[in-house]
């Protein structure tokens, strides 16, 4: 997978968060000052503007983290979901 690809992938799965987030929020998570939107909107902008690999994992490990806030909060309301695949180097 080349870097342009994996960007593609990443701003992907933010999209994904960006919907999950929004079912959270209709549940009742709060997202104060609108904290996580403004983190994944942060991540979408430091995602297109990666140059390498390592500043593109840099940015998927803080995905990866609000994915889990996300999914950990929804599974104590009784939801389930399914991980995000995340690219993980130039090899995949």
């Amino acid at each position: 997978m080349s870097l342009l690809e994996a960007k593609a992938h990443v701003a992907e799965n933010f999209r994904a968060l960006e919907l999950k987030l929004e079912q959270a929020v209709d549940l009742g998570f709060i997202d104060e000052g609108q904290a996580y939107y403004n983190a994944l909107d942060t991540l979408l902008e430091d995602t297109e503007v990666a140059e390498s690999w390592d500043e593109l994992a840099a940015v998927i490990d803080q995905g990866k983290t609000l994915e889990e806030d996300f999914d950990t909060w929804l599974s104590l309301k009784g939801y389930t979901t399914i991980g995000l695949p995340w690219p993980t180097s130039a090899a995949d």
